[in-house]
């Protein structure tokens, strides 16, 4: 293999490896974080994880009580929607890096030659 190639190849890795130190520092920073909503009524506070699960419904007053089934049933979905919009936030916001510095379509193109080039070459023993 030539010297442009192996420093093509090289250059590659290195931006691999500094993608994936982007991805775990991104997953690092999201582990143990929570998000919280409360409904518009001050009724009900959901707690979710980053992942969009749901930790902990509490009831806030005693409001719930005088609902019917289906209006309770539409803030508790309304609140859960919210946590998870928060959710779904934070996670964009921690990846943000890594989306930024994700390879271009030049950089793809580059990727695509080197293959075809290093198809072309005797395996070396």
């Amino acid at each position: 293999m030539s010297s442009a190639y192996d420093n093509r190849l090289a250059a590659l890795m290195g931006e691999f490896t500094e993608r994936m130190s982007l991805v775990r520092g991104a997953q690092e920073s999201l582990e143990g974080q929570s998000v919280t909503a409360r409904s518009k009524d001050r009724s009900v506070t959901v707690v979710g994880d980053v992942r969009g699960g749901i930790r902990k419904i509490t009831f806030d007053t005693d409001d719930f009580r005088d609902m019917a089934p289906a209006e309770l049933g539409a803030l508790l979905v309304g609140t859960i929607a919210e946590v998870r919009q928060q959710a779904s936030a934070k996670v964009r916001e921690a990846f943000a890096p890594v989306v930024a510095a994700s390879a271009g379509p030049e950089d793809l193109a580059a990727l695509e030659e080197l293959k075809r080039s290093l198809r072309g070459m005797p395996e070396q023993k």
